[in-house]
């Protein structure tokens, strides 16, 4: 291997991942960790929807985080213009 990468909580939409590059004879010897820093989308929400009686609720996110998915929403958004699915 040439080293380690330490994905944290929540792993699904990880905010900083810390890489360690690992050489020398049988990977003993290991660098400083380097730290990436991933920031959450800013201004996404939750959207509106309504309740059994017709009220507008705002529900929040099911998952922390959840912001983050929309990354791989408008990847998939994308690729459905550029008729890559």
């Amino acid at each position: 291997t040439k080293g380690v990468i330490e994905i944290p909580y929540p792993f699904w939409c990880p905010t900083e991942i810390k890489v360690t590059k690992m050489t020398g004879p049988g990977s003993q010897q290991m660098s400083e960790p380097k730290v990436f820093h991933f920031p959450l989308p800013a201004k996404v929400g939750a959207l509106q929807c309504t309740d059994n009686k017709g009220s507008a609720i705002i529900p929040g996110f099911n998952f922390v985080h959840s912001e983050g998915l929309w990354y791989e929403a408008a990847e998939v958004n994308r690729c459905f213009l550029n008729g890559l699915l």
